[in-house]
Parts: C-alpha cells; sequence; structure tokens
C-alpha cells in the first residue's frame, strides 16, 4: 500500500506540474519541459528518443530530447496518459526543434487509438522560421490547421521527412498552448 500511495503521489505532482499557466491566465500543458517528460512513454519508430540528452545544448533546463533516427522516415510519437488527451483547453501545439543538418524537413501529425490517423499531418517549419543546422527554433502549430482542435487525441509525431538513413534532431519545450505568445 505504501508503494502505491508514493507512486500516486508521484504521479499527481508531475501532471500538476505539467499543467500551468504561461503568467496571463492561459493554460499550457507540457509534454516535456526543463528535462520531465510528462507522459508515460513514446512508441517512437526507426527512431530512438534520449530523454536525458545533454549534447544539444538544451534550450531548457539540463536535458533535451535527442532522437536518433535509425532508418528513413523516423520519428518520435510521445502518446498521452490513460491513452487519451484532451485538446479542447489549447489552440497549438509549440515545441522547439534544433536539426543537425542542412534542408532539415518534417511532419506533424496527430492519432488516436489503434493507430487511426486523425487530421491532416503539416510542415512544422511553415509556422515559424527556417530551420538552421545547430540552431534551435520554436514553431507554433494551430491544431486546427491540423484538424484536431477541440479534440480527443492519443498520440502525436514529429516524424523525419529527409529520407535519409540516418539522422539526428533535438526537441526541447513541447507544450500544448492556449494562446500563440511563449509560456
Amino acid at each position: 500500500m505504501k508503494n502505491w500511495s508514493w507512486r500516486a503521489t508521484a504521479f499527481a505532482m508531475l501532471v500538476g506540474s505539467a499543467m500551468a499557466d504561461n503568467g496571463g491566465g492561459s493554460p499550457t500543458f507540457w509534454v516535456y519541459h526543463d528535462g520531465v517528460f510528462a507522459w508515460p512513454g513514446d512508441y517512437s519508430f526507426v527512431a530512438v528518443p534520449d530523454y536525458r540528452d545533454k549534447s544539444g545544448a538544451p534550450l531548457s533546463g539540463k536535458y533535451d530530447v535527442k532522437v536518433t533516427v535509425t532508418s528513413p522516415w523516423g520519428g518520435w510519437q510521445p502518446f498521452a496518459t490513460n491513452w487519451v488527451f484532451d485538446t479542447t483547453p489549447y489552440n497549438y501545439l509549440r515545441f522547439a526543434l534544433k536539426p543537425t543538418i542542412a534542408n532539415q524537413t518534417a511532419q506533424v501529425y496527430f492519432m488516436l487509438v489503434g493507430d487511426k490517423p486523425v487530421g491532416k499531418g503539416v510542415d512544422p517549419f511553415k509556422y515559424g522560421p527556417k530551420p538552421v543546422a545547430g540552431q534551435w527554433n520554436v514553431y507554433t502549430i494551430p491544431l486546427a490547421d491540423i484538424g484536431v482542435a477541440k479534440t480527443k487525441i492519443y498520440k502525436f509525431a514529429i516524424q523525419d521527412q529527409t529520407g535519409l538513413a540516418s539522422n539526428v534532431f533535438y526537441v526541447d519545450d513541447v507544450a500544448f498552448v492556449a494562446d500563440a505568445g511563449r509560456p
């Protein structure tokens, strides 16, 4: 019983730290921030995520997520707690991405339980600066543009689209936010 109680308390603290506002009263849900991954895991495909990476010079906190793509079209794909995340309070998916190659291409898409696509894939680089190898940039994608506004989702992916057999990119400060300003 003590072990369960400790785990329940730790989970409540983690979820509480993931849910915040940006100081202006707008809700923010951090999927990954300051080295803390708030969802229970990932189904990354032909890619290996490292949640305690320092080599990417994290944008915030001690760690970032280093995504090592091991075959063409690999991606990072975190999944929500209890297989469902309600996007209703949020209008945007925001994340920082740091490519390691010139001409990085990617897509972002969402899925329901059972690997059912929901919405459509989008090019994240249309929602922020052109990616530059070795440089962090922040991308703020309207959930309406992806087709997942005011609905429930299971997981999302940031997928490499270079077609290279191996690639590395870094991700940090991944959040669902209500407004387009910085959380």
